[in-house]
């Protein structure tokens, strides 16, 4: 299927699918998207809010743009920060769902330095981890909840990306990035977050992590 595409408005991105509205504003990636259903804003849902660079070290530079499915942000680092990020959020959509892929990248000035990313999704209910199909384990670095009644919410972070977890029922934090960054050197990371469509939501979230997780990283964004 083809994947809507993003509107960029001076810094704020927005995407529609279905009868939902993502909107996002890249000055603040700290605040993550908000979600709403037709005309009814869930306020109190903030998803994917990226928690590595404060608000005041977010200077954009160049302005933000769309690039086909991607929306893409870069931040300037600050003599604080000693950073320089880039992020994209990449629409996707698959017959049953329809997705953002958040992807990460980072790196310094300095010939070692240390700052750990986390990415915090706030508003959900029953979130628990995602339950292997066929096993019947948890998947530590997927989870699975709703954001209102019959809208599904699946998180995952990819495997070779997973540092550490904290799911709880109403939210979800990932610590994607954990390296000493080291001069020169680009540190990505990537996770994604899907709206699941219709009925057998354990089936179609399962798939998606086995696709997610069998992907491999792409050698330039």
């Amino acid at each position: 299927m083809t994947a809507a595409l993003w509107t960029l408005d001076h810094t704020i991105g927005q995407i529609h699918f279905d009868a939902s509205t993502l909107s996002l504003d890249l000055s603040q990636p700290s605040t993550g998207m908000s979600f709403s259903i037709a005309d009814s804003s869930l306020e109190n849902r903030r998803l994917l809010q990226v928690r590595g660079i404060s608000d005041e070290e977010s200077k954009l530079s160049p302005a933000p743009y769309v690039r086909g499915t991607d929306l893409i942000a870069s931040y300037d680092g600050t003599a604080h920060s000693h950073l320089s990020t880039q992020m994209y959020w990449r629409a996707m959509d698959r017959q049953r769902a329809f997705g953002v892929e958040l992807i990460v990248s980072v790196q310094t000035s300095l010939l070692d330095y240390r700052q750990p990313f986390y990415i915090q999704s706030t508003g959900l209910k029953n979130t628990r981890p995602l339950e292997c199909e066929q096993s019947g384990k948890e998947i530590h670095n997927a989870a699975l909840g709703s954001l209102a009644t019959e809208i599904e919410y699946l998180e995952i972070v990819h495997p070779t990306d997973f540092c550490s977890s904290t799911i709880k029922n109403n939210s979800t934090e990932w610590q994607i990035i954990d390296h000493r960054l080291e001069k020169g050197v680009i540190r990505r990371a990537r996770m994604q977050a899907w709206w699941i469509r219709g009925d057998n939501v354990l089936n179609t979230a399962n798939a998606l992590y086995d696709e997610f997780s069998s992907s491999e990283p792409p050698l330039t964004v």
